[in-house]
């Protein structure tokens, strides 16, 4: 039995202070008892002394990481009691005073809510949790990641958000693909908002890439109007080096109507040469070599022909100057049928056209 205990994404191990890393010890335990030896029961055990501890040492993270922990449990073994759970869970949130508190407990309700997939009331609830966790933007602005440990951990993307909470609650509920687009949208407008107000530059880029990579115009439009505001982005954050995921995003469109091969090389090619120096360049490097790499592919009309038949062989390829093809029979002993041989060459301006060989 797998079950995964911590409700946030997760982003790169921090290393954690003395006291976290008692509270550390007993949570591997916890994992150890549910993912090795499959005993709920006594992993529930440790997570309510661990709720008791947290209470005890008013440590909300803990509080919170214990009470989702709880509700994964009892679900297990209880359904009527994780039930129980979930509602004391929700009067926790709605009598939390503190703007962030209140944010991360509803953010997590959210989060336990929008899985049970079975019960529409509880997804309806979950979604409902999850975008009143953004509703104070500036609050969770102020709030400092590394103060709710362990609940996420920090990681390099953090630095770009000046190592804050919102940043975090948002794209959990960006990344929830069970609310509507234009839902997820506006908690990312709300965030916009605050870190173009702190003159965050870094952080409002990011935002609206994330925002831009929703979609909402694929298939109704083809992607078209992603796309044109992903030139945009490309255009308007040029000098920063992160603009290099613009350009991956560019990628995603590929095959696409809206952004033809020869639209996405040039953007491709301007990328790299942009931020080569970027490890994040390299997949741009390899789309390049992928799509200029020479290659070429044959298709007959028939899988099924005899002596004397007439085989009409296709050529599709790419970057092919000038192509030959030979046309051999095997050698027959057979005096009916003779060897024949035939050539047939071309420019790129042919390289399409049907090739006929009277084998």
């Amino acid at each position: 039995m797998k079950l995964r205990l911590i409700p946030f994404f997760l982003f790169a191990l921090l290393a954690l202070p003395l006291a976290a890393q008692s509270y550390d010890k007993q949570w591997q335990q916890v994992d150890r008892l549910v993912n090795d030896n499959d005993q709920p029961k006594q992993a529930l055990a440790l997570v309510r002394q661990i709720h008791q501890r947290a209470l005890s040492e008013k440590n909300d993270a803990q509080l919170l990481r214990s009470a989702a922990a709880w509700v994964q449990l009892t679900g297990i073994l209880s359904p009527d009691s994780a039930a129980l759970a979930v509602q004391q869970m929700e009067q926790i949130a709605q009598g939390e005073t503190r703007a962030v508190e209140h944010a991360l407990w509803c953010a997590t309700l959210g989060q336990l809510l929008i899985k049970e997939t079975g019960d529409t009331a509880k997804v309806s609830r979950g979604k409902h949790y999850l975008c009143e966790a953004v509703s104070d933007v500036n609050a969770l602005g102020k709030a400092k990641a590394a103060d709710y440990l362990p609940l996420f951990v920090i990681g390099k993307d953090s630095r770009h958000y000046g190592n804050d909470v919102l940043h975090i609650v948002v794209r959990t509920v960006g990344n929830c693909t069970q609310i509507p687009v234009s839902a997820r949208r506006d908690a990312y407008a709300r965030a916009l908002k605050y870190y173009r107000q702190m003159g965050n530059r870094p952080a409002t880029y990011l935002v609206k890439l994330d925002s831009i990579n929703l979609g909402g115009g694929y298939p109704k439009d083809g992607g078209h109007q992603e796309f044109l505001a992903l030139q945009q982005l490309a255009r308007e954050y040029r000098d920063l080096a992160l603009n290099v995921h613009t350009y991956l995003s560019f990628l995603d469109f590929d095959g696409k109507v809206c952004a033809p091969d020869s639209l996405l090389l040039a953007l491709a090619h301007e990328g790299y040469d942009l931020y080569k120096k970027e490890k994040q360049a390299r997949p741009l490097q390899q789309y390049i070599k992928a799509k200029e790499n020479p290659s070429v592919q044959f298709t007959t009309n028939t899988d099924l022909f005899y002596p004397g038949d007439s085989l009409r062989v296709g050529l599709t390829g790419k970057t092919i100057a000038r192509y030959a093809c030979n046309f051999t029979t095997p050698r027959s002993r057979d005096s009916r049928w003779p060897n024949a041989a035939s050539r047939q060459t071309g420019t790129t301006s042919t390289f399409a056209a049907l090739s006929k060989a009277v084998l």
